[in-house]
Formats: C-alpha cells, structure tokens, sequence
C-alpha cells in the first residue's frame, strides 16, 4: 500500500467536513448578531416585536424611554462578555426609540392582552370582575 503526503501551508488548518459545518453555522450567527446591531435603525420583526412591545408593557413604571436605554447596555454588556467588539454609537443606532417602543405596545402587547383576556373569558365557566 503506498501513501501520499499533502502539504499544508502554515496558513491553513485542515478541518473536518462535520467541523466545517459547526464552524460555518457559528460564523452565520456571528454574521446575524453583527448586521443586526450594526443598522443605522431599528429594523425589527413582528416576532421580536412582540417581545418588546410586551416587556414594556409589563413594566410600565420604567417609561418608553428608559427601556430604550436599557436594551442597548443590556446588548453592550452580553457582548463585551462574549468579548465581542462593537461601536457603541452603531449599538444604540440599531435599537428601538422610545416612539418605537410605544409603538410596539400599543400594535402588539395591547392586542394580544385583549386577546388572551377574551379567550380565557371564553374558556371559563364563571368570570370574575372587580373595579376600584
């Protein structure tokens, strides 16, 4: 049986296909996290909206504007963490204004609150109210 030598510069790694794949599916997600908070605004997706608009609903007391505030060092202190480098004035460019986030509650949370609300009231046999 002969063998065969391959030379690989020392510039290179030589990396499994099931490597490859791992490597590559990491790389995409860095790519995502990377163009998302690199926007010059907000670009938000009706899932993720969702979210907000319900985080803010939940914590009315906090104000469009400081949740506004808070995403981005909450964003800035996970990736400083991750080690990961970022612009600070592009991280705050990339989230939602405080208009934004209102915006969200009232087209998202709001909605969806009255939803749930009806379909429990529907589900129930007896419905309580109370007014104050």
């Amino acid at each position: 049986m002969h063998g065969f030598e391959v030379e690989i510069p020392t510039t290179h790694d030589l990396v499994h296909a099931s490597r490859l794949n791992q490597l590559s599916a990491k790389a995409a997600k860095y790519d995502a996290i990377m163009s998302s908070i690199t926007r010059s605004k907000y670009e938000g997706k009706a899932n993720e909206d969702k979210i907000l608009g319900y985080a803010a609903s939940i914590k009315p007391q906090c104000g469009y504007s400081g949740l506004a505030t808070i995403i981005s060092f909450v964003i800035a202190n996970l990736l400083t963490n991750a080690r990961i480098q970022f612009d600070p004035e592009q991280l705050i460019a990339s989230q939602p204004s405080p208009q934004n986030i209102q915006n969200l509650v009232t087209e998202h949370a709001v909605l969806d609150k009255f939803l749930l609300t009806l379909q429990s009231i529907n589900r129930n046999l007896h419905v309580y109210l109370a007014s104050m």
